[in-house]
């Protein structure tokens, strides 16, 4: 070690640390402050992991993510209209496959929601594994 680090090591540096320690206090407190602000005027964003929603994984051979985005929206408005895609993400390499997240949906509207997605898609049904995560 050279310069400033082992200056400070030593105890060489000539850093009045202790002195201004209420300089130090203050800087410590004003970022504790903004944090604690941000969380409470922008609050949380909670994933389908705190809300409830469902999982379906399709292999990602069949089409890009922008279509399979594509087709699950328009698959979920004739399913239930109040429900939406909350996220899409390719998971795993290679072949990989598409997760797509949405907000909660019934035993039988996941069931829909998958055979028709598959029909479009042109796979079997078994293709797609769909869960169902229950919120927090």
């Amino acid at each position: 070690m050279s310069g400033l680090a082992t200056r400070l090591y030593k105890g060489e540096a000539g850093l009045n640390v202790i002195g201004r320690r209420k300089l130090w206090f203050s800087i410590a407190a004003t970022a504790l402050l903004i944090a604690a602000l941000s969380f409470g005027l922008r609050g949380f964003t909670l994933g389908i992991d705190f809300t409830g929603g469902n999982k379906f994984q399709v292999p990602a051979s069949t089409g890009s993510i922008t279509q399979i985005e594509a087709d699950i929206g328009s698959v979920l408005a004739g399913v239930n209209s109040t429900s939406k895609v909350a996220s899409t993400q390719r998971l795993g390499g290679g072949e990989g496959t598409y997760e797509i997240k949405t907000s909660p949906l019934s035993p039988e509207e996941s069931f829909q929601v998958k055979s028709q997605l598959a029909e479009k898609l042109g796979i079997a049904p078994s293709k797609i594994s769909d869960t169902q995560v229950s919120g927090a």
